[in-house]
């Protein structure tokens, strides 16, 4: 499996839009349709419905027809919303990019995709 690569930062500061759709959660130890809060350049939060599946530091698949497939690790969680960190890749940063401008009709001041 190919290593994914999750940027450790205290707090991701990119701006967040509302977003509202259903998308399906999956981890070693099960799935959960979920409700998208907010999606950032840099990850999605999340409202679950089946939160005993999932912690913080859990590798993630995310499955929605609005943003594709990708993978992301959680960040953090309130209660019953999580915040998943969306590993970096090209493809990820295009998929996040193109809701984004598509719906929000923004453009990011700049990728997301950062050298180590």
């Amino acid at each position: 499996m190919k290593k994914q690569v999750f940027y450790n930062e205290k707090r991701l500061t990119k701006l967040r839009h509302d977003a509202s759709f259903r998308l399906m959660l999956t981890t070693r130890y099960g799935r959960s349709e979920c409700l998208v809060n907010n999606v950032s350049f840099d990850g999605i939060c999340i409202r679950v419905a089946n939160p005993a599946l999932f912690a913080v530091h859990s590798i993630v698949t995310l499955e929605a027809s609005q943003i594709g497939r990708l993978t992301g690790i959680v960040r953090w969680i309130r209660g019953d919303m999580y915040g998943v960190q969306i590993a970096v890749s090209t493809n990820s940063n295009a998929k996040l990019a193109s809701y984004i401008r598509t719906h929000f009709h923004v453009e990011p001041d700049s990728i997301r995709l950062r050298s180590r």
